[in-house]
């Protein structure tokens, strides 16, 4: 009986250490996202619709600036809606088309539009932007100044990005040649110049151009890259963009996330993908990462002051 007591206490022991065990046993770490192929796939397809959306997003504000009516409508979809305010929907791409050109006809437009937020949810764009636009009337009179937003849904039809609804409203309205206050429109053209400087870096830097690259930085500009020592000074930074641009060649998608300025300067916050690929023949790396510029008016120009990114 003792020893049948033994026994059966031995195999109660045995099968707890066996629970015990399995218990703190560790299952092999799954690899890193950033090296899944296929997120990386993703990562560079969302990159590619972003741009796509952009590109048409643009193409509207050309468009509407010079009041070309038949470039502007290309990018509205056949059923397209917009929602202005104070006034009723309009249905369809030819109530939109015969909107539009009653107002092209009267008035010429100076507008500076800024891109707050874009958002791409599968074959759906929703686009949030804010503006400061004048018109003129053709005939004569005085000019009206409107400070608003706008949200923007585009769907893609095909290859193509459409729009398919807007709506938009006004945070004020002023008639006469005193329509805004001039510190609304000096951020709306701060807010402008500094997109136009960000863009002009893009393309430079895939570009592969140092000299007009280092254009666009401030002498004594500091940049914090991760993984690496601050580089202080527009000398050492060329020194560094050089050995890199020799180093690859680059494939690049860059969203610009927001712009704020206050006074004479500025911060610009971005998110990339890119793909580096050796010149050696190497295997090609991709990085997906995101950064804060600063810049500081220098003259007439606004340039990089300092910069940090880092890479997820």
């Amino acid at each position: 009986m003792f020893l049948n007591y033994l026994f059966k206490l031995a195999m109660v022991l045995v099968l707890l250490a066996v629970v015990v065990l399995s218990g703190c046993m560790v299952s092999p770490a799954a690899p890193p996202a950033e090296n899944d192929p296929a997120l990386a796939d993703q990562a560079a397809t969302q990159a590619e619709l972003e741009a796509q959306v952009r590109e048409a997003i643009w193409a509207w504000e050309d468009a509407y600036q010079a009041g070309d009516l038949d470039r502007l409508m290309d990018i509205y979809a056949d059923d397209a809606i917009s929602m202005g305010p104070g006034r009723p929907m309009l249905e369809g791409k030819a109530e939109i088309t015969e909107d539009f050109r009653l107002f092209f006809e009267e008035f010429t437009i100076d507008r500076q539009f800024s891109l707050v937020d874009l958002e791409i949810l599968g074959d759906t764009a929703i686009r949030r932007g804010e503006w400061t636009e004048t018109f003129s009337p053709k005939a004569g009179g005085d000019s009206i100044t409107q400070v608003g937003r706008c949200l923007v849904v585009f769907k893609r039809i095909g290859d193509e990005w459409k729009m398919v609804s807007d709506i938009w409203n006004t945070e004020s309205v002023t008639e006469g040649e005193s329509a805004v206050a001039e510190e609304t429109v000096s951020q709306a053209d701060a807010k402008g110049q500094i997109e136009a400087a960000v863009w002009a870096y893009e393309d430079a830097y895939q570009a592969g151009d140092v000299d007009r690259l280092m254009t666009l930085y401030a002498d004594d500009v500091v940049s914090l890259p991760p993984g690496f020592p601050k580089t202080e000074g527009k000398a050492d930074l060329e020194a560094g963009f050089q050995e890199f641009f020799d180093t690859f060649t680059l494939d690049r998608d860059f969203e610009l996330v927001s712009v704020e300025v206050s006074g004479d300067k500025a911060t610009r916050l971005g998110e990339w993908t890119q793909t580096l690929t050796p010149k050696d023949g190497g295997e090609p790396i991709v990085e997906t990462g995101r950064c804060i510029l600063g810049y500081e008016k220098v003259g007439d120009e606004w340039q990089v002051a300092w910069e940090i990114w880092n890479t997820y």
